[in-house]
């Protein structure tokens, strides 16, 4: 036996082990496992399929999705709270991301300090043309996409998506939503003094 370990470059007590029919590490691992091999291989095409047509499912999507694989075999059953992490870790192809609901660019302007130096150029720039308030329009445009209320946390392939949907953006992992949803734009015109045009 000790040949063998040389010849093999095998630990002998693995070698030892296994004359002794003690299970392996990985298949211990995959008879604890809640879904068998099958179940998790048709889990991840699916959500690899749902993250290629854009359409990245939600994690609690997911563990329900692995809930109703279980129950078909043991209707009282359920996957863990721990079940999802590990699984992702499992497949390293998938990773988790943000869901991107609001436009980065719009978020960046925000920002207190920029907005109250803009308001004091507005200011002057007021008084200095003697602009009356009946006179000044702000006009906007917002939209939202039907269907997406929240930032949510979803699973994606580590690599872009054939439609490329995917991205990281300031540091923070964001997925795309495709082109071709819905989208509600609204555009608003209001002057100083409160009256509004019609949206």
């Amino acid at each position: 036996m000790k040949d063998a370990t040389q010849l093999y470059n095998v630990p002998y007590i693995t070698l030892f082990h296994r004359l002794k029919g003690r299970t392996t590490c990985y298949n211990v691992q995959i008879n604890n496992r809640k879904l068998i091999t099958t179940e998790e291989k048709a889990l991840l095409q699916h959500v690899k399929s749902l993250d290629n047509n854009g359409f990245s499912p939600t994690l609690p999507f997911v563990t329900k999705m692995a809930n109703q694989l279980l129950r078909q075999q043991l209707p009282s059953r359920s996957v863990g709270k721990n079940w999802l992490r590990r699984w992702v870790a499992r497949n390293n192809i998938l990773m988790v991301k943000y869901l991107c609901k609001y436009d980065h660019q719009r978020a960046k302007c925000e920002d207190l300090e920029i907005l109250g130096n803009w308001f004091k150029l507005l200011q002057s720039t007021i008084t200095k043309y003697k602009i009356v308030v009946e006179d000044i329009y702000n006009f906007d445009e917002t939209g939202f996409q039907i269907g997406v209320i929240i930032t949510a946390k979803v699973l994606t392939q580590t690599k872009p998506s054939k439609s490329g949907f995917n991205r990281i953006k300031s540091g923070r992992p964001l997925v795309n939503q495709p082109g071709n949803r819905h989208w509600i734009i609204i555009i608003e015109g209001i002057n100083a003094s409160g009256w509004a045009l019609p949206p």
